[in-house]
């Protein structure tokens, strides 16, 4: 569904805005002399390894170095507390899954594993290639020689290893933010194809891409979204126009391909904005893309030049998009110049601010969210979840903030300018898209706030909470 927002609404806000500011752009920030690395969730840091040694990066304070530096940095926590990769371990005299305490400037390993079985003897080495959000999960995989299985790890229980299936090495790659879904890859032998795994926290094992387009479910989950129903990767599809291959979006069980991509690399905490990269001719470098729920597939150049930001000066485009924030607003790019260019952090404008005020219902609290950029002429959308299903929800919406104690929480577009009503469905949820006007001034608010029918609520009504809009 895509509409405009009410002209009176519209019209309403407009006069509570003195001064318009000025338009709200990205900004792009290099990486001095690295291109690649691990971005952390919340979109503050850089974790990568140069000639000096392993880093964490950001543009306030530039590089801060471990002082032991034998870890290749994998992923990274919130705020980068935890790098995971691979320190030495004496006593497998190699590498081993781990992580680098930054705080502490300590390197943990979480030592051998006993055993993995097969026909090889012997310590095992490693690597850890994700960590969870708050960095008490990782996961990875362990070799010995002849055998690669693939395990998760917390500091309680040590080793798990996952179900490894038919395959014969295999490893995860991806993992949701709070730890508890997993998803990779294994091959069997000496194919050469990957089948893609996806585990739940118990280690029970699904081959998600199976279908009659890909009866093998091959493919690869490069990442996760914060709860783990949201994937992307890369997908062997035989209904592809391009190629055998290309990228995916799995979101809540509806498997969406993204032909344009070779392979999707991450994705946002939502699942609804997702980076990936593909050639551009046989010759060409590998460029970037992003893709969103919402409006479809963009090459990086495109997108980024939406909010005025471009490649550095002598570059004629943008490589990978190899990461992107929780918040889907800060992204991790790779110069399309291997030789010699850098990596950019391009950090877009945030529209959203979740001002709370909500009260429960049969589902708990009502959350409304809302998603895209709120530049003239684009498309965004909001999202109510955890309603109750089968009912109907009133969108209250207002251009002033005034918190006013109703219904068990705060109604903060009080009084309102307006109501929206909408069915909240089988699964208690209302999402719509719209289209922000090319006359708004910038730097307008809007306040939005759902009020839901529900029997578990104070006086018959839960509400959400309170959503406020800010245009570029």
């Amino acid at each position: 569904m895509n509409k405009f927002l009410p002209s009176a609404l519209l019209a309403t806000c407009a006069l509570t805005l003195a001064t318009p500011a000025a338009l709200a752009q990205g900004t792009s920030t290099a990486i001095p002399g690295y291109n690649g690395g691990e971005q952390t969730p919340d979109g503050f840091f850089v974790a990568g390894r140069n000639g000096t040694g392993t880093f964490l990066w950001n543009a306030a304070t530039g590089f801060t170095y471990s002082a032991t530096s034998t870890l290749f940095p994998e992923d990274a926590s919130s705020g980068g507390l935890r790098v995971a990769g691979d320190p030495f371990d004496v006593t497998a005299m190699g590498e081993t899954p781990g992580y680098w305490d930054s705080l502490a400037d300590t390197e943990t390993t979480f030592g051998p594993h006993p055993g993995l079985g097969g026909s090889c003897s012997g310590t095992s080495n490693g690597s850890a290639r994700v960590i969870s959000n708050d960095g008490l999960v990782a996961a990875g995989l362990l070799w010995n020689g002849c055998d690669a299985d693939p395990y998760k790890w917390d500091a309680a229980n040590g080793y798990f290893i996952l179900n490894e299936g038919a395959g014969t090495s295999s490893q995860v790659t991806a993992m949701s933010g709070d730890g508890s879904w997993f998803g990779g890859w294994s091959q069997s032998g000496s194919l050469s194809f990957e089948t893609a795994y996806l585990w739940d926290s118990a280690g029970n094992l699904t081959l998600p891409l199976t279908r009659p387009e890909n009866l093998g479910g091959n493919g690869v989950i490069r990442g996760m979204d914060f709860d783990g129903d949201s994937y992307v990767g890369r997908d062997y599809d035989s209904t592809n126009p391009n190629l055998t291959s290309g990228g995916f979006l799995m979101h809540e069980g509806t498997l969406t391909p993204i032909f344009e991509h070779s392979q999707s690399l991450c994705v946002s905490g939502d699942g609804r904005v997702v980076g990936g990269e593909a050639g551009s001719g046989p010759f060409g470098p590998t460029v970037g893309h992003v893709y969103t729920s919402w409006g479809g597939n963009m090459t990086a150049l495109a997108f980024f030049a939406q909010f005025g930001v471009t490649p550095a000066v002598g570059q004629v485009d943008f490589g990978p998009v190899i990461d992107v924030s929780s918040d889907g607003n800060t992204f991790l790019v790779s110069s399309a110049d291997s030789f010699f260019g850098e990596a950019v952090v391009i950090s877009l404008p945030n529209n959203w601010t979740n001002l709370g005020g909500a009260s429960a219902g049969i589902n708990g609290l009502p959350t409304l969210e809302g998603f895209g950029w709120l530049n003239p002429g684009m498309t965004a959308g909001i999202a109510l979840d955890n309603a109750a299903s089968g009912t109907v929800a009133a969108l209250a919406y207002g251009g002033v903030y005034n918190p006013t104690p109703i219904y068990g929480g705060f109604v903060g577009p009080f009084p309102w300018d307006g109501v929206l009503f909408f069915p909240t469905g089988a699964n208690g949820s209302v999402e719509f898209t719209f289209t922000w006007p090319v006359s708004m001034p910038s730097g307008i608010q809007l306040f939005m706030q759902f009020g839901v029918l529900d029997v578990a609520g104070t006086s018959g009504i839960a509400l959400s909470n309170t959503l406020q809009a800010t245009g570029n």
